[in-house]
């Protein structure tokens, strides 16, 4: 359970440094082309909004709490983390595909919902075979 605590705090970070880095290069090097994909999406309020929690699912929440050794060791812990890192994930995707004028805040807590739901009974389900499967005695 460490391991996979691990990885998701390193590909957090690693994520980070990839969000930073294109930051940089695009507010150092003025590109007109991607600065203007972002300014159009963060003018509208659902937008802003969205924009605002994509930074939170992915670094903020697993970087404070997989920080500390006790929450590694946690299964429900790094369950709760790799479901909020997938919902991260969509949350980036739904920002960066959406079209500017059309999104319900609705429909996107819908969907989020649905598909957390989704990936929630998939690991439970995996987790009941796996505990049969270790729990018979030889």
């Amino acid at each position: 359970m460490k391991d996979a605590a691990t990885l998701l705090f390193g590909f957090s970070l690693f994520w980070a440094g990839l969000f930073f880095s294109q930051y940089l290069v695009m507010w150092y090097g003025n590109l007109p082309e991607e600065v203007r994909f972002f300014s159009e999406r963060l003018q509208h309020e659902s937008l802003n909004t969205l924009a605002l929690f994509v930074l939170a699912p992915f670094f903020v929440v697993p970087f404070l709490t997989l920080i500390f050794e006790k929450n590694k060791n946690s299964p429900i812990i790094v369950m709760v983390m790799s479901l909020l890192i997938i919902s991260g994930l969509l949350l980036e995707k739904i920002f960066i595909f959406s079209t500017v004028s059309v999104i319900s805040p609705f429909f996107l807590c819908l969907n989020l919902l649905l598909v957390g739901f989704l990936f929630l009974m998939i690991f439970k389900i995996q987790f009941i075979e796996t505990q049969r499967k270790y729990s018979e005695a030889p």
